[in-house]
């Protein structure tokens, strides 16, 4: 799977709530890489997008967005 996204893209904060895990979330600040919350939630998100296009033809199944 791939996700290519420009790396100025700014996703709206709803976005964190609808498509991370709480637990991902709480992390979003000060996370390891050392990018601002902004690009770290773009980085996960587009992460996130490129497992489920490469898994759910295998899966054939439902992937909800907080596994």
């Amino acid at each position: 799977g791939v996700d290519v996204e420009a790396v100025a893209r700014e996703l709206a904060p709803r976005a964190a709530t609808r498509r991370l895990h709480a637990a991902e979330r709480s992390t979003l600040e000060g996370a390891p890489s050392g990018l601002a919350p902004a690009a770290e939630l773009l980085l996960r998100v587009s992460i996130k997008e490129a497992l489920y296009k490469a898994l759910h033809p295998l899966l054939r199944t439902p992937i909800r967005w907080h596994s």
